[in-house]
């Protein structure tokens, strides 16, 4: 098991925010100051290769969440 996470510092209108394990910030998701709409940068610190993969699939599940609380009408409920 990896540890305790949290997300701190959420901006629901630009979706950045840091994720935290264990009270350390690990990574960092921030919008890119582009034309490119959706477009972030993403810092993680130095972790165990390992753990590499499975924390951009819960980055990219996070953002899905964020989308849909930004833009609920763009997304609709199942039938």
């Amino acid at each position: 098991m990896i540890g305790n996470f949290t997300l701190t510092d959420v901006d629901l209108f630009q979706r950045n925010y840091f994720l935290k394990i264990n009270d350390n910030v690990i990574v960092q998701v921030k919008r890119k100051s582009s034309r490119i709409p959706n477009q972030h940068i993403i810092e993680m610190k130095d972790i165990n290769e390992q753990y590499q993969t499975f924390l951009l699939a819960f980055l990219i599940l996070i953002d899905s969440i964020l989308e849909v609380i930004q833009n609920p009408t763009n997304h609709r409920n199942p039938i």
